[in-house]
């Protein structure tokens, strides 16, 4: 028995020997939660190194452009589709067609966009710009109306330090052109804001007309304020705009206390003096053209309690006390009716700055250029407006026109616009051919918009007096672009 014991556990033994060992069985984990354990952040196994396969850089599109005589710059069409937008009203075609339709002719903005043409023009600096232009069929206009057809520009490009960029003004810039023919176009500055600052941009001139008014500035007598009219000088000056001042005397614009003082004569030389050497003072150095007077008349009817006082001797005072004051500025006497030999106010002008001439006080005088003002002027002839120019200028005086508008009220019917358009055409063109050898001359517009004109809230109830380049809804008049032929046509010939 024990033998077959001992046998059987031998054979047991060996054979466990025999068998391949198994891992121990764990330990089950305790009920308990386990305390969390910090699991550590695993390296970023590093990926091998393979040479890149180079990604094929994608040839950028050229722009497309065109060829103006030897300048090379980008179409239009292409970069600006605004500008040939012709859904947009306020798109440069558009509007173009909209002023030839309110004028009565009638063309397509698909007929405009496709005849298109450039021509290269030269700023007063040398510098070129293209000009984008649309010559319109002289058939289009009625036969008395055809000096309007013409190459017109519509659309300007300028060349800056980032190479061409096409303007997108809603009125083509005068500036462009005024420079290089010795013109400075300009308007008031009391419609600055009303223009939505457009003024500053298509201008080279701003008239500083209201701001600097005897009563407005000096309402009491020893006090002065002219801290507004300074701002638009400024304004002027920073915008590369000539300031035209004036006018320093004004019969409308005489202060209370100067006409309620009792001043004897000598007195009231003096205030004159004053007035006029402290404006003239204060703007030295800014200001090159001065309007020293404006309108004196020797009638029953022009109430100038100067001149009830010290007769036509007060404008000489004036004008002594302006070129001692400032003898570099270009003084200047101003006047309306006097476009045409004809007309109420020139005899009277005349024979004053010819004694001022004389003199050696004056250096221009303004026409106002008041076309059509209700119940007072009409248009003069061509020769009439030929032969006034003419009269001033053989005294050695320089001409400007200082106040230029064209009031449609006397005027019905559809072709109103193309009257108006062609009366600004012809006698800006005959006052730019007669008075070619000035060294400056100068139109001022009296007012940027027909909304705002004098004629319809001043002068009286004239809502249809419609006088100006721009309509009351801020979109240029055939007359604006009767302005712009004339100013291309004009570069071209220099």
């Amino acid at each position: 028995m024990k033998r077959t014991l001992l046998v059987f556990l031998l054979v047991n033994l060996m054979l466990s020997a025999c068998a391949p060992a198994s891992a121990p069985t764990p330990i089950p984990a305790p009920s308990a939660t386990p305390l969390p354990t910090d699991t550590a952040t695993p390296t970023s196994t590093a990926t091998p190194t393979s040479t890149p396969t180079a990604t094929p850089t994608a040839t950028p599109t050229p722009i497309p452009t065109i060829q103006v005589g030897n300048l090379s710059l980008p179409d239009p069409r292409v970069t600006n589709p605004e500008l040939f937008d012709l859904r947009n009203p306020n798109a440069p075609i558009p509007q173009f067609v909209n002023a030839m339709r309110i004028a009565g002719i009638e063309i397509t903005a698909e007929q405009v966009a496709q005849g298109i043409t450039y021509e290269a023009l030269e700023d007063k600096d040398g510098n070129p710009f293209i000009v984008a232009v649309y010559n319109p069929d002289p058939a289009l206009f009625p036969e008395q109306y055809r000096d309007l057809a013409g190459p017109i520009p519509l659309m300007i490009a300028e060349k800056g330090e980032n190479g061409w960029k096409w303007r997108t003004d809603r009125v083509v810039p005068f500036r462009l052109f005024s420079g290089q023919i010795n013109l400075i176009i300009s308007n008031l500055e009391s419609h600055y804001d009303r223009s939505g600052n457009i003024i500053l941009r298509v201008f080279d001139g701003l008239s500083i007309t209201w701001y600097l008014k005897w009563d407005l500035v000096q309402p009491e007598q020893g006090t002065e304020n002219c801290e507004t009219g300074k701002k638009y000088v400024n304004l002027a000056k920073n915008n590369d705009m000539e300031p035209i001042l004036g006018p320093i005397i004004y019969k409308y614009e005489y202060p209370a206390w100067l006409e309620q003082s009792n001043l004897s004569n000598e007195e009231l030389e003096q205030a004159i003096r004053n007035r006029v050497r402290s404006i003239l003072q204060r703007f030295k150095g800014d200001i090159k053209y001065a309007i020293v007077v404006n309108e004196f008349h020797p009638t029953p009817y022009e109430k100038d309690y100067l001149y009830s006082r010290l007769g036509e001797r007060y404008v000489e005072i004036a004008f002594d006390e302006a070129r001692k004051t400032n003898p570099e500025a270009i003084l200047i006497y101003n006047d309306g009716a006097i476009e045409s030999p004809r007309w109420p106010w020139y005899k009277s002008t005349y024979d004053l700055v010819r004694k001022l001439k004389a003199k050696g006080l004056i250096d221009a005088v303004g026409m106002q250029g008041h076309f059509n003002q209700p119940n007072w002027t009409k248009v003069p002839s061509n020769e009439e407006f030929i032969q006034a120019i003419r009269s001033f200028r053989q005294l050695g005086l320089d001409v400007y026109i200082t106040e230029m508008d064209v009031s449609l009220t006397e005027k019905q019917g559809n072709d109103r616009f193309l009257y108006q358009a062609d009366i600004y055409y012809n006698l800006i063109k005959t006052y730019l051919e007669e008075t070619k050898d000035q060294k400056t001359r100068i139109i001022n517009f009296f007012g940027w918009s027909d909304i705002h004109s004098w004629i319809e809230h001043v002068l009286g109830n004239y809502p249809n007096a419609d006088p100006l380049l721009i309509d009351d809804n801020g979109n240029p008049k055939l007359a604006c672009y009767a302005l712009l032929k004339l100013l291309y046509e004009a570069n071209l010939k220099r």
